[in-house]
């Protein structure tokens, strides 16, 4: 056998991952304010404040505005998923391993970079908040959230914004008439598999998301945080995109499959992210 037999297996092996991270994982790297290639392991998303027009006379001087400049800075983290895959095993099954651990590894690293996004807008410090009050995510909070962001001049034709939440919440949602009804939506939620996640609805993108060892939607004492976002509100710097190799490592007599990614995502504006709580 030749001794770079390994290589033809990284060659078959490389668009695996590709398609398993785009199934599982990775669904809100595309919801956020995105800087890639950043060298070193800070990144700086900077922030302008607003201004107030004034009026002046015809002899006097225009006066500056002194418009505030802010930096919102996001510490990037290194994460990976290994396994090893062991080449006397290999011949005991009648599978693909390295493609099962391609697929298991991306996904791992998918959800750790969607609960970056979400521990992001938890952490934001939002004072956009909606007390649970003892129900769940209804239509009235609905209402309330988009209030938030017309008060704030956050209008859907002017940036796109998003809604992240759990099952607890898309199940009290589809209990609205207002989600399911052809009155309303045209029967958007049931061509869809009776679903939300993934629907544009009401000016938001809907983003759903199961239960999560990374975390997932936040559920402290029994009520769960979802959030609601406009895409420039959050941050994300990706030092080291997502990618999967394959190794082999003699002295394991394996193959040593590893998915990596160094990223993180923090808030830049608070203004634009909303808090729902429901029980």
């Amino acid at each position: 056998m030749s001794i770079y037999v390994h290589e033809a297996a990284v060659t078959m092996f490389d668009p695996m991952p590709k398609q398993a991270y785009q199934a599982k994982g990775f669904k809100l790297k595309n919801t956020v304010r995105l800087r890639n290639n950043v060298v070193g392991n800070i990144v700086k998303f900077p922030k302008l404040g607003s201004g107030l027009a004034q009026q002046k006379a015809i002899q006097d001087d225009v006066v500056p505005l002194n418009l505030v400049w802010s930096q919102a800075t996001v510490t990037l983290q290194d994460w990976h998923a290994a396994e090893y895959s062991d080449i006397f095993s290999q011949r005991e099954i009648n599978f693909d391993e390295m493609r099962e651990l391609a697929e298991a590894l991306g996904m791992a690293v998918g959800r750790r970079a969607d609960q970056q996004i979400i521990s992001a807008l938890s952490g934001s410090g939002t004072t956009n908040t909606i007390a649970a009050g003892g129900t769940g995510f209804t239509y009235v909070k609905f209402l309330t959230m988009n209030k938030f962001f017309t008060t704030n001049n956050i209008m859907a034709g002017s940036i796109k914004r998003h809604v992240a939440i759990d099952a607890t919440a898309e199940e009290d949602l589809l209990a609205e008439e207002e989600f399911i009804e052809s009155f309303f939506t045209k029967k958007m939620v049931l061509d869809n598999g009776s679903s939300l996640d993934g629907l544009d609805m009401f000016g938001y993108t809907w983003h759903v998301f199961g239960t999560m060892a990374e975390g997932g939607i936040p559920v402290a004492g029994g009520t769960h945080s979802a959030y609601a976002w406009a895409e420039n509100a959050i941050g994300l710097g990706i030092g080291m995109d997502f990618s999967t190799e394959i190794n082999y490592i003699p002295v394991k007599t394996s193959f040593l499959v590893t998915s990596k990614y160094k990223a993180n995502a923090g808030a830049i504006d608070a203004v634009g992210i909303v808090q729902i709580d429901y029980v």
